[in-house]
């Protein structure tokens, strides 16, 4: 029984990789996403998930053209928001760390409850995985023209974030919880 419940627990944690595009390097066996990796990481933790993404990786990701650091200082990462309702408090990120000055406040960082946030619950009646999907939105504004810190243009990235367990089987299941994994997607 033991060694069934191992299997399927790295079977699927072979599939998450593979679906989710979390893979790096040339694993034999394990195809690598063409698609470049989200900035940030996600920690999917009881009923809330923690979201934390630096500025520098989503400035290289919404501008992957611009490599010249002067040019990108002129970026700014607007908000960070989990779900689609802008006025849900808990749903909006904070500059992080809280406590330093503002010229050391370099990523973002939200926990978000599954239940106020958007997130999607689903099972699969097969492996006993459950699933939570939701949707960030990074508003992220283009580097200005030198001299003109005036002019905004706004571009916004989407993201599906994947909170996942590993395939817990009814009779193995010693912690009602699982083990959890994350995995995220860029949205066009």
């Amino acid at each position: 029984m033991f060694q069934m419940t191992s299997v399927l627990a790295v079977a699927v944690m072979v599939v998450s990789l593979v679906v989710c595009g979390t893979s790096s390097g040339n694993s034999p066996g394990i195809p690598t996403d063409p698609q470049p990796r989200s900035p940030g990481m996600l920690i999917c933790d009881g009923a809330q998930a923690e979201y934390r993404v630096q500025d520098s990786h989503v400035y290289h990701m919404a501008f992957p053209t611009i490599t010249d650091a002067a040019i990108l200082a002129r970026a700014r990462v607007v908000s960070v928001q989990i779900g689609s309702d802008p006025n849900n408090p808990a749903c909006q990120a904070h500059r992080y760390p809280p406590q330093a000055p503002v010229s050391f406040q370099n990523s973002f960082t939200i926990i978000a409850p599954y239940n106020q946030c958007g997130f999607i619950e689903r099972v699969n009646p097969l492996t006993h995985e459950i699933s939570y999907t939701g949707q960030a939105s990074i508003l992220v504004h283009y580097p200005h023209p030198p001299g003109m810190p005036h002019i905004f243009r706004p571009k916004t990235i989407r993201m599906d974030l994947v909170c996942r367990t590993e395939g817990v089987s009814r009779s193995a299941a010693s912690n009602p919880q699982g083990n959890w994994s994350y995995g995220m997607r860029d949205v066009a």
